[in-house]
Formats: structure tokens, C-alpha cells, sequence
């Protein structure tokens, strides 16, 4: 629901569809969506497929974040590419490092025909301490900022960050 609720706070025009598959994580979102004034503009679903991507009106064009802790490399294929046509997508991808990054290539295949790519890569625990702000925590105290922005992850994630190619007007 941290994706979801922000997004609809900071785009306040903007329905918002949240998947998890966890219920506990489905309830966590409705609360935080009614505690942050956006439950009127966030859908919360479960398990998210093939067909529920397809089935959502995006030829106006939106934002896909994802974050499906693998699931990536066979959520996203061609077809559902086609389908965020003229969508953003920032998808997390969860590649071991010593696996030849299977999910990210199927992505990068995936999206090719249809966006401009690039990969994000993430920083380790460590440089985040080091170089994240925020107001909530202070610069003085290395170990304390260590524990608020560690994500604890064995190796540095990747994001692919897909922008919808320019086309002329139909």
C-alpha cells in the first residue's frame, strides 16, 4: 500500500489499482488509503495476472509501479507490454546476481518494441546512510540512519524504468 497511497497523495487526480496477494497486506492498504484521505481514488485487488493488467483502460496512458518480488519475469510479457503501450512502468526486478539476469532480459525484450529502457540500479545499505535525507532523521548518526533506510536485500536490486516511445497522433 506504500506505492499505492502515495501515489494517489501526490497525484490527486489519479484512480489508483493496488494488487498483493497477502490479505493482511490488502487490509494495511485500505487503512492507510482512509487514513491519508485517498480511499474514494485507491482500488485494492488481490493476486494481480495477465488478465487484470489487460482489463484496465490504459489507452490514455498511467503509471505501472511494480514491485512482485519475482513475479516480474511472468507477469510482464509482450502482450501486456502492448498493452501499457503509452503507460510509465517502473518495475523492480529481482534477479540473483549469479543467474545472468533472466527476468531482467525477458523485460528488456518485452518492452523494446514499445518504450525507451533504461535500468536503475539501486545503492547498498550503506550509501543510503550515507547519502539519503530525510526529515524524519537526522545527519548526525550513522548506525541510526543505517537501520532506517536498510532494506536488508543480500545484493543491490535493479529497477527497469520503461517510457512510452513518442508516436505521432492517430
Amino acid at each position: 500500500g506504500y506505492y499505492a497511497v502515495g501515489l494517489a497523495r501526490m497525484f490527486p487526480g489519479a484512480l489508483v489499482h493496488a494488487f498483493d496477494s497477502a490479505a493482511e497486506a490488502r487490509d494495511l492498504c485500505l487503512a492507510t488509503s482512509e487514513a491519508n484521505g485517498v480511499s474514494d481514488r485507491v482500488r485494492i485487488h488481490g493476486e494481480c495476472r495477465h488478465a487484470d493488467l489487460l482489463a484496465i483502460d490504459l489507452r490514455s496512458g498511467g503509471l505501472v509501479v511494480s514491485d512482485c518480488e519475482g513475479f516480474e519475469g511472468d507477469l510482464f510479457d509482450a502482450e501486456v507490454a502492448a498493452h501499457l503501450a503509452r503507460c510509465h512502468a517502473i518495475i523492480e526486478v529481482h534477479d540473483h546476481p549469479h543467474d545472468d539476469h533472466p527476468r531482467m532480459k525477458k523485460l528488456v525484450a518485452a518492452f523494446s518494441g514499445t518504450h525507451d529502457l533504461r535500468i536503475v540500479h539501486s545503492v547498498d545499505d550503506t550509501q543510503k546512510a550515507r547519502f539519503y535525507r530525510s526529515e524524519c532523521v537526522g545527519d548526525d548518526d550513522l548506525l541510526e540512519r543505517e537501520v532506517v533506510f536498510a532494506e536488508w536485500r543480500p545484493w543491490i536490486m535493479h529497477w527497469l524504468v520503461a517510457e512510452p516511445r513518442r508516436r505521432p497522433p492517430e
